[in-house]
C-alpha cells in the first residue's frame, strides 16, 4: 500500500522530468579503499550473487557483514553507470530513513543526561512558533515521536509537497517549509492508540534536539556519536554542502517501471539535504555496521536505555513492529533489529540477526519506491542474501 501512494505521488516526475533533456549526473569518482584484511567465510559465494545481479541491471551494490569473529565488504556494478566507474566498498551509500535510528540514538542520550524526557508533551520542548502550529502538541510525547504512536501527519503523504519538490529539482527545502505541509493538521488519531510510521515524527526530534541544547543536531551526531564509534566515513549535515561528495555514488530510477534506468541524483541529493532527523546521512557499508554494533554493544547508550529502545509497539495485527526508532523484522524466519531505507534514487537495510549473531547492511543506487523490474532484482538479490547469511 505504502509503494502504490508513493507511486501515486511521485507520477509527476514521470512528466517532468521527460519535458527536460538535462543531466542529472553527479561528479562520483573511483575511491581509495583501505587496505584492511577480510575474512568471512560465505564471502565469495556472496560476491558472486553480487555480481550476478550487477549484470542482471542492479545498476550498484555494497555490502558490509560482520559476525563475533569475522567482518567483510563487497561491491558490484556502478558508482556512476555513466562514466563506468565501479562500485567500491569506499562509496557512501545512502541511509535513508535509517537515519531515523542514529536520530533516536541522540535522544536516548539527551535522555540520559536528563535533559528529555520521553514521557513529556512535545510542546514543553519545541519552540512554540512551532508547536502552536501542531494538533496535539500537548498530547503527543517524545516517546510517541519515536515509536511512532503520535499521529501527527506525515509530510510525505501530502501531494503538493511531492509535486512541488520534483518540480523544483534545485530547490532547497528547510524544516520550515516542510512542517508548512503539516501546520494545522488534525491529528490521524489518538496520540499513543496505534501504531502508523511518520516520517514528521524525526524531522519533530531532530528540531528537539536543537532547541534543547542550543547546538545544531548534526555537529551533535558527530561528536556523540561518529567520533566515540570511530565512523570515520559516516557524514550528516556536518556542512550546507556534506552531499558535495566526489565518493557518494549516483543515484538511478526505474520510473516507468520499464526496462530503462535514468540518473536523478540532483534532485537524489535535494531531497535528501532537504530533511532533517528522519533522512539526510551517508556513509560506507562497514561503517552503518559498526555503527549499528556500537550501539547494541552499550558503546553509545546505557544496556538499561537499549532496552528503553527495544520496548515495542504492535502493527494493526496485534504484532510487535517498532520500537524507539529500531524496526522489529523477520528475514528468513530470524528475528531482526535494526532499521530499513528507501527514496527516490536509492535503499538500504541494517540488521541485526542474535541467533546467527551477524550484521548485515546492504545498499542499492537505485530507487526502491516504484515497483517495476529492477526493484523485483534487487529483492531477489536481497532474498539470495539472506538466505547465504542466515543459513
Amino acid at each position: 500500500m505504502k509503494r502504490l501512494f508513493i507511486f501515486l505521488c511521485l507520477m509527476p516526475l514521470i512528466f517532468l522530468l521527460s519535458c527536460e533533456n538535462v543531466d542529472l549526473a553527479e561528479p562520483a569518482v573511483s575511491c581509495s579503499a583501505s587496505n584492511q584484511s577480510f575474512n568471512y567465510d560465505h564471502a565469495t559465494e556472496i560476491q558472486n550473487i553480487l555480481n550476478r545481479y550487477a549484470a542482471l541491471g542492479v545498476p550498484g551494490v555494497s555490502i558490509g557483514v560482520k559476525t563475533t569473529t569475522q567482518e567483510w565488504a563487497g561491491a558490484a556494478g556502478f558508482a556512476k553507470i555513466e562514466d563506468r566507474i565501479p562500485m567500491q566498498i569506499c562509496h557512501l551509500q545512502y541511509a535513508q530513513s535509517l537515519s531515523k535510528t542514529y536520530t533516536a540514538v541522540l535522544v536516548m542520550m539527551l535522555y540520559e543526561d536528563g535533559i528529555i524526557k520521553l514521557d513529556a508533551a512535545i510542546q514543553d520542548y519545541l519552540p512554540a512558533k512551532i508547536s502552536t502550529r501542531l494538533r496535539g502538541s500537548n498530547k503527543v510525547t517524545v516517546r510517541m515521536l519515536l515509536n511512532h504512536t503520535s499521529g501527527i501527519f506525515d509530510y510525505a503523504y501530502d501531494y503538493s509537497y511531492v509535486t512541488d519538490l520534483l518540480s523544483n529539482q534545485d530547490k532547497f527545502y528547510d524544516y520550515h517549509r516542510i512542517l508548512s505541509y503539516v501546520y494545522d493538521k488534525e491529528l490521524r488519531f489518538e496520540p499513543g492508540s496505534k501504531y502508523e510510521y511518520c516520517n514528521t515524527n524525526y524531522e519533530l526530534l531532530a528540531l528537539i534536539i536543537d532547541q534543547v541544547t542550543g547546538k545544531d543536531h548534526g555537529i551533535m551526531m558527530a561528536e556523540r556519536i561518529f567520533k566515540p564509534a570511530g565512523l570515520t566515513q559516516t557524514s550528516y549535515r556536518n556542512k550546507l554542502n556534506y552531499l558535495d561528495n566526489p565518493n557518494l555514488v549516483n543515484c538511478y530510477l526505474n520510473r516507468r517501471s520499464d526496462n530503462k534506468i535514468e540518473n536523478v541524483s540532483r534532485a537524489q541529493v535535494n531531497n535528501v539535504k532537504s530533511m532533517i532527523g528522519d533522512d539526510g546521512l551517508v556513509a560506507t557499508p562497514l561503517d552503518y555496521v559498526h555503527f549499528l554494533e556500537a550501539l547494541r554493544q552499550g558503546r553509545l547508550v546505557k544496556k538499561e536505555t537499549l532496552d528503553v529502545m527495544y520496548t515495542w509497539v504492535n502493527d494493526d495485527k496485534g504484532k510487535p513492529t517498532y520500537g524507539l526508532g529500531i524496526d522489529y523484522t523477520f528475514k528468513k524466519d530470524k528475528l531482526g533489529f535494526g532499521h530499513s531505507g528507501g527514496g527516490l534514487g536509492a535503499g538500504c537495510l541494517l540488521y541485526y540477526f542474535p541467533e546467527k549473531d551477524v550484521t548485515l547492511f546492504l545498499g542499492v543506487n537505485l530507487g526502491v519506491l516504484i515497483e517495476g523490474p529492477y526493484t523485483k532484482l534487487v529483492e531477489q538479490m536481497e532474498d539470495e542474501i539472506l538466505i547465504v547469511i542466515l543459513r
